[in-house]
């Protein structure tokens, strides 16, 4: 049993990835902040709080607003300016949401700023199409990670879990092997090795 304050996560690694520097003004406006252009440090394991756990399309999201803020931003983005148009409503779009602070009904002044479009939704890639409200500036990031090693038996393991209502056994702890190994792999690897991004 953990005390609250106490870590849930098991894998130490959670910690070393580079968190996302973001600013946001509207804790300055809501007085939860003293200074308006204080930058915040969301970290993976804030979404992974937000999400209830790590897996390979939280890490995915998480890769991909990396990447988006360094393409369309030369310094801390800020929250609440960024439309965000998704192949699939799976976990990558709570990470990206959360760490850009886009909201699909009202909320920080936007409206709709989530998009789900699922017509040419591909199993082992995904397509943001990220959009700077204050600038119009847009990328589309195709993040290949289907391309990367182990992706297959962890999609095949999936598929045979599917119907299984209390998994276990060798085949389940494998699952959850590769769930981790992919996560990690998705935040770490070299981006130009599996993800292309397009200026639009």
């Amino acid at each position: 049993m953990t005390t609250e304050r106490e870590s849930p996560w098991i894998h130490p690694w959670y910690d070393e990835i580079e968190p996302i520097k973001v600013l946001d003004p509207t804790a300055w406006k809501a007085g939860s902040s003293d200074n308006r252009d204080h930058i915040f440090p969301i970290y993976l394991t804030d979404t992974m709080k937000w999400n209830g756990h790590l897996c390979l399309g939280l890490a995915r999201g998480y890769r991909a607003a990396m990447v988006a803020f360094n393409e369309l931003c030369d310094s801390p983005p800020q929250r609440g300016d960024f439309s965000v148009t998704f192949d699939r409503d799976t976990c990558m779009v709570d990470a990206f949401a959360y760490i850009a602070g886009i909201r699909s009904d009202f909320g920080r002044q936007n409206l709709r700023t989530i998009k789900i479009d699922k017509t040419g939704a591909v199993t082992g890639r995904d397509v943001y199409l990220v959009h700077r409200i204050s600038t119009g500036g847009t990328v589309e990031i195709i993040m290949n990670f289907g391309d990367l090693d182990d992706f297959d038996e962890l999609w095949e393991l999936k598929a045979m879990m599917a119907d299984v209502k209390s998994p276990h056994g060798t085949d389940f702890e494998r699952y959850r092997e590769l769930m981790q190994k992919l996560s990690y792999d998705v935040l770490t690897i070299p981006a130009k090795e599996f993800i292309e991004v397009r200026h639009l």
